[in-house]
């Protein structure tokens, strides 16, 4: 979603033009003792485990050999020259940005190749995004509390709908993706698209998150508190925010325990 459209999570029958001109959710009982009214996760190394260096590897070489592309061309075009771009929607699909790179690098785009490139990287995401073992069990608890969930992802746009697909989407209120809001991470936009999306102001809500993108830091300029989840054994292909100086937790599972009472070590 690009900023001015309407937040998709909202039922209103016209647009809102803020929060403050769409009714807030009502409360359940016992909300008044909770110390936010909505957690906002990150998905990638958060809700799912992280993308490792291996894996990234793995992922690089498979898409440029269907490609015919040499593998260090393909990487430095692929994860250098267009993320930016295909983090933020210029690219609509996968295929579109894999066209470009043939084209760039003089390679046919006409043969099955992107087609082929393009399954591989499907088959890796999806495989990427089974839920942590905790996550849906926290979710789950956080619906039964009442708070409200979002969900804030720096990714390409094979994500959404891969998304879509899992365990973890019935549990999201609010799922934003920086490949159609058209901003990512730290941008005060994205984080401010949700909590619109959910009727929560900024300052009710709680980021959750690995610190890639440096997203912990950026939640907070955006009006949120921010804790960094950081579960033993990961291995993150980039841990940006290794010196949080916030909160932090080591499980998905001690998230309610912060919106109940705010208990975070």
């Amino acid at each position: 979603m690009r900023p001015g459209t309407t937040p998709i999570s909202c039922r209103s029958s016209s647009p809102c033009r803020s929060m403050r001109s769409c009714p807030a959710p009502a409360r359940r009982p016992g909300s008044d003792r909770m110390r936010y009214d909505a957690v906002i996760f990150d998905l990638f190394g958060t809700l799912v485990e992280p993308l490792t260096r291996e894996g990234a590897r793995e992922h690089r070489t498979r898409m440029s050999a269907a490609l015919g592309i040499a593998p260090e061309d393909f990487t430095h075009h692929w994860s250098d020259a267009t993320f930016e771009m295909r983090a933020t929607g210029a690219f609509p699909t996968v295929e579109d940005n894999l066209v470009h790179i043939c084209r760039l690098l003089g390679v046919p785009s006409d043969d099955g190749r992107v087609e082929a490139a393009a399954a591989v990287r499907r088959e890796l995401v999806a495989r990427g995004l089974t839920p942590r073992d905790d996550a849906v069990p926290a979710l789950r608890r956080l619906k039964a509390l009442g708070c409200r969930t979002g969900l804030a992802s720096d990714c390409s746009p094979d994500v959404p709908g891969l998304f879509a697909e899992t365990p973890l989407a019935p549990y999201i209120d609010a799922p934003f993706f920086s490949c159609t809001a058209g901003v990512r991470k730290p941008d005060a936009r994205i984080y401010r698209m949700v909590c619109e999306a959910l009727r929560v102001p900024p300052a009710r809500c709680l980021f959750v998150g690995d610190g890639d993108s440096r997203e912990l830091t950026g939640a907070v300029n955006a009006g949120m508190a921010a804790v960094l989840i950081r579960v033993p054994g990961d291995r993150g292909l980039r841990r940006f925010e290794d010196a949080w100086a916030g909160p932090r937790i080591s499980a998905l599972s001690e998230v309610p325990p912060l919106v109940e009472d705010g208990g975070a070590r």
